[in-house]
């Protein structure tokens, strides 16, 4: 019996490092890909590096690849931290707090839950237009603070996870609010909020339609942006952009790398009852 598990246990490993491998295939392929010159790409599927790895490299950085590096950096950063701060308020907020309105908040934040991102965007542009974010990085910042599902996420994790009784305690030996939402609300909302804030760095570092339509000046390009317009009138240079897309790649790994634990944590933290 040990050993048939033993053996169930080994074929289980085995499926499932096959799998892994799978799904890394093509990023290797990508890797590969990004030091081959651009004739090579289009004579089959390569499997081995190439030797034009530091002439790509070369037209990433005349071309300022790093400086839309950093702009991405910019964006993606302040944009989870602060939503993550704004929303996890909001959602112990309405959680844990009774107070006028608070069915007709909660409400709105459902309603909104169901419309598409993309039906607002022609109003988006028109309203950043009209407080002159145009062409500035604030757009893809402040507005992010409102992220309602963000908000429904950090409420629904604060039904559970923060105690009513605990909170009472605290404000019976004095605590103001905030002091009761930084030490005792925010350190139970840690899993979450890392959670919550890997996949939103995600999103605001491969976000390509927001930035295509208001940032209008090459300087002010993001990764994405400055990946699709890589290349000159007559030569789309594909080799490069790979490259580009594979160094794109690395701070997405070492966010996950770092945050791992606690993003399994936090996505898996409702799924058992304590």
């Amino acid at each position: 019996m040990k050993q048939r598990k033993h053996r169930d246990r080994i074929v289980g490993y085995f499926v499932l490092g096959i799998v892994a491998l799978s799904t890394l295939f093509p990023f290797y392929c990508m890797l590969v890909m990004g030091t081959h010159e651009n004739a090579d790409l289009f004579t089959g599927l390569k499997l081995w590096f190439g030797g034009k790895f530091g002439e790509n490299f070369k037209k990433l950085v005349d071309a300022g690849y790093f400086r839309y590096f950093l702009n991405s950096l910019a964006i993606a950063v302040p944009n989870t931290i602060l939503t993550v701060f704004s929303s996890a308020m909001g959602g112990y907020a309405l959680a844990k707090f009774e107070f006028r309105g608070k069915k007709f908040l909660k409400a709105f934040v459902y309603i909104t839950l169901m419309l598409p991102g993309s039906l607002g965007t022609i109003a988006w542009v028109w309203e950043m237009k009209q407080f002159g974010w145009i062409n500035t990085f604030l757009p893809f910042i402040i507005p992010a603070m409102g992220n309602t599902y963000a908000v429904y996420w950090f409420m629904q994790v604060s039904k559970g996870a923060i105690s009513t009784e605990v909170l009472e305690s605290a404000r019976m030996d004095g605590a103001n609010e905030f002091k009761i939402f930084t030490r005792i609300a925010a350190p139970q909302l840690t899993a979450a909020g890392v959670s919550l804030g890997l996949l939103n760095f995600v999103g605001a570092w491969n976000n390509y339609l927001g930035p295509f339509l208001i940032l209008k000046k090459p300087e002010l390009y993001t990764v994405p942006i400055g990946i699709a317009t890589f290349g000159s009138q007559f030569r789309a240079e594909y080799s490069a952009r790979i490259l580009g897309m594979s160094i794109a790649t690395i701070p997405l790994i070492i966010v996950f790398a770092c945050t791992s634990k606690h993003f399994m944590a936090g996505v898996t933290g409702g799924s058992v009852k304590g």
